[in-house]
């Protein structure tokens, strides 16, 4: 177990640009709430709204993982239904519990109302840049499930050419 004064915890944040104004929101790692709260206001945001997703260092997917993941959560999608509802199908079928306790964390910041590209940004190590840019535009477009598969499609010709 971790000594208390080591643990770092991880959050989602929305919160709006002092200057700007426009809403914004991602993930951030603090030793509290009131450390996170903190930084994000020195970044020049107000209204900050955390969530709790965790301590940093929990079991994460490996990339493996998390693309057998992202391959059933776009063949869900394709076939209609709910991105909520193919979260829980996809906790309840999860063979690995890295990608279990992944896929029960997105779900719950789906439940509470937050963007899946920043509920996934907590998980970036296992799915990368790529995916979080290209879940950005499906949400904007509509388009998730394609854009789901262009990234299935991106990692597989990677990972032919490695």
């Amino acid at each position: 177990m971790r000594n208390g004064l080591f643990r770092k915890y991880r959050y989602t944040w929305q919160a709006q640009d002092v200057n700007t104004l426009e809403s914004r929101e991602g993930v951030i790692e603090a030793s509290s709430r009131v450390q996170a709260k903190k930084q994000l206001t020195l970044q020049g945001l107000f209204g900050v709204q955390l969530s709790k997703q965790g301590e940093v260092g929990r079991k994460i997917p490996s990339r493996k993982e998390a693309y057998h993941c992202i391959s059933q959560l776009s063949d869900l999608l394709i076939a209609n239904v709910s991105l909520i509802q193919a979260m829980a199908i996809l906790e309840e079928t999860a063979q690995h519990e890295g990608t279990k306790q992944m896929v029960l964390a997105l779900k719950e910041q789906l439940e509470k109302g937050h963007r899946f590209s920043g509920a996934l940004e907590v998980y970036q190590k296992s799915v990368g840049n790529l995916l979080i840019s290209l879940v950005k535009i499906g949400e904007a477009t509509g388009s998730l499930p394609q854009r789901l598969q262009d990234w299935l499609r991106h990692t597989r010709e990677q990972t032919r050419r490695n």
